[in-house]
């Protein structure tokens, strides 16, 4: 056993959070970044839309536009 109080075959430390207010950033942060994440329209998809000379849609403009129906679907049922 070393001086931890774990046997020499524990693979997993303990958890330590810290503080509060550093755990709760962290855990903002890391939902963000996964909420974020973009897997892409694949070679398919971006083959066809050269061929036929059509541009890749706007990430950011149709996130926008799902994001303000959401919004005003919400406050059209009155729950925003």
């Amino acid at each position: 056993m070393d001086k931890l109080g774990f046997g020499r075959h524990r693979k997993i430390m303990p958890f330590e959070p810290g503080s509060v207010d550093a755990l709760r950033r962290a855990s903002r942060d890391k939902a963000a970044s996964l909420n974020q994440h973009v897997l892409g329209y694949g070679a398919t998809a971006e083959a066809e839309w050269a061929a036929a000379g059509a541009a890749a849609p706007n990430l950011v403009a149709m996130r926008s536009y799902r994001l303000e129906r959401i919004r005003a679907e919400l406050k059209r049922r009155d729950y925003a």
